[in-house]
């Protein structure tokens, strides 16, 4: 069962908890400097762990970095608080994705489908067996801290699944199961999945009913889903040829929901010196800030085309305003956005 709605609309999930810093918690390390920061207001941070705010990162910076924030911390619980803060908004245009699909399944495998072009640390198995599927995560680490770290705040962003459920359907969680030792406030997690909670697992793992897979959910719209699948598809795409940094680019453009990536943020990524990044793809004939454009142009005409609400594409974008949206669109296009479809043809730049 899908949406009646004709027109597609991008789901008012973000917008039943408005923030203006809505973008900010957009990966676990970003929620983790915030948790450090509600935490320990007088904590010391230096100012290489502060830069990390908002960039993209590498796995082996990724876990440095996080753990040296969980060392600053100094508790336990430091993956169950930032799973807490998490919202499938964060993931971006996949999380959104999700967010629109009919049917708990269909969010799963798309979450499935598509984590790897998105940044996922570990890898997941779905299986199923008689009545029940089970997600399991393939968490390996030296380091005990990390390990936990990483399977509780993946376990409790995941609670968030219930969230999307239509009602009156029931939790759809039969069992939880970590590969690490019971902490003290393991009735936290009773209290959250309501299912038997069991430490000490040879995996971690999230197991749900089988019936629960088909329950619909809450923000369920056909249209939105397949743009948001397309564009994870074509970041998918892009990724694959990884020999490629105009693919490279480009995947991270169609990747982005409401934020787009920077030069710098990209040159750490990949281990450059913007200096560096840029003189490459001049070389190529690329130019970095025609890239973003043309990946949010033709991300705007393709929203227009499936009739998402001008408001909704300037947001999607990244614009403050419609206005800024229009000015870019007319420049681009030559034409204003209202008036797209009347051209036989619009030029591709």
């Amino acid at each position: 069962m899908v949406s009646s709605d004709k027109s597609p609309q991008i789901m008012n999930y973000d917008s039943i908890k408005e923030q203006d810093d809505r973008f900010e918690a957009s990966t676990p390390l970003t929620r983790l400097l915030m948790l450090a920061g509600q935490k320990n207001a007088d904590m010391t941070i230096d100012d290489e762990l502060l830069k990390i705010r908002g960039q993209y990162m590498n796995y082996q910076d990724y876990l440095a970095a996080t753990k040296a924030l969980i060392k600053r911390l100094g508790t336990e619980d430091c993956g169950y608080q930032v799973g807490r803060s998490f919202e499938f908004s964060n993931l971006g245009v996949l999380g959104h994705a999700m967010i629109s699909s009919a049917t708990l399944k269909e969010a799963i495998e798309t979450y499935m489908m598509y984590r790897d072009a998105f940044g996922a640390v570990f890898p997941l198995t779905l299986k199923a067996d008689g009545k029940l599927v089970s997600i399991e995560a393939d968490i390996k680490s030296d380091d005990p801290q990390i390990s936990r770290y990483l399977a509780e705040n993946w376990i409790t962003a995941f609670s968030k699944l219930a969230e999307l459920v239509s009602d009156p359907y029931g939790l759809p969680f039969a069992a939880v199961h970590f590969a690490i030792k019971q902490p003290d406030y393991y009735q936290e997690y009773e209290a959250l999945f309501q299912c038997e909670v069991h430490f000490e697992q040879p995996v971690t793992a999230m197991i749900l009913y089988q019936e629960a897979m088909e329950y619909p959910l809450k923000y369920r719209n056909f249209g939105v889903h397949r743009l948001c699948v397309n564009e994870c598809e074509f970041a998918r795409r892009m990724l694959q040829h990884n020999d490629n940094l105009s693919h490279f680019v480009k995947a991270k453009c169609y990747q982005a929901y409401g934020t787009f990536p920077t030069i710098a943020s990209l040159s750490k990524t990949m281990g450059l010196s913007e200096r560096t990044l840029r003189r490459r793809l001049t070389a190529q004939g690329l130019s970095f800030q025609k890239m973003i454009l043309d990946a949010k142009m033709k991300r705007a005409l393709n929203y227009l085309q499936n009739q998402l609400p001008i408001k909704e594409i300037a947001h999607i974008l990244g614009y403050g305003d419609v206005q800024s949206l229009h000015r870019s669109f007319k420049d681009y296009y030559g034409v204003a956005p209202g008036q797209y479809e009347t051209l036989t043809e619009i030029k591709q730049k």
